[in-house]
């Protein structure tokens, strides 16, 4: 299925475009299929396995995209943070050759909208933040898994302090 995806994304783009592109494809079955173009900047590539892929491109060195897949297999727990953890990985490994300015962790769940979806942008250290605000948003997903069948729940910050977690509004 993932290589039928790819397939068709690369006859979609047109040849003048696709060895720009970086595609992932993970499908429901965990298969995976991805491409690197040509064109993207040294270092590139990817790595696909089951049920994840890592890709990168203007990398500092080709051992970042390795310690990115090794950090999210060897990380235990919920998808959020294990991506957070191969990010952390990556960057550690070297990152990209320009540094780091932004960093972004999106989770799609079983909803229509994300589950996760945060953003740090001009930032000196945006993966160090993205773990921080992940830090904070992460106590709220059952409120917010909850609030769409149950809008007659409490606002977020109400629904912290009846529980005792810390954060909100400051």
């Amino acid at each position: 299925m993932g290589s039928k995806v790819l397939l068709e994304l690369e006859e979609s783009d047109g040849r003048e475009n696709i060895e720009w592109r970086q595609i992932m494809v993970i499908d429901k079955d965990g298969n995976t299929a991805a491409r690197t173009g040509s064109c993207n900047e040294e270092w590139r590539g990817h790595i696909a396995a089951k049920n994840v892929c890592v890709a990168g491109n203007r990398l500092s060195n080709d051992k970042v995209a390795q310690a990115m897949m090794d950090g999210f297999l060897a990380a235990e727990g919920e998808l959020a943070h294990r991506l957070l953890v191969s990010l952390e990985a990556g960057r550690d490994a070297g990152g990209q050759v320009a540094g780091q300015y932004s960093s972004a962790l999106i989770v799609h769940h079983e909803r229509t909208y994300a589950l996760v979806d945060l953003r740090v942008d001009e930032n000196d250290e945006p993966i160090a933040e993205l773990r921080r605000l992940y830090g904070l948003y992460k106590p709220l997903i059952p409120y917010y898994l909850q609030r769409p069948s149950n809008p007659s729940m409490p606002r977020d910050d109400d629904w912290r302090k009846k529980l005792g977690i810390a954060g909100g509004p400051r």
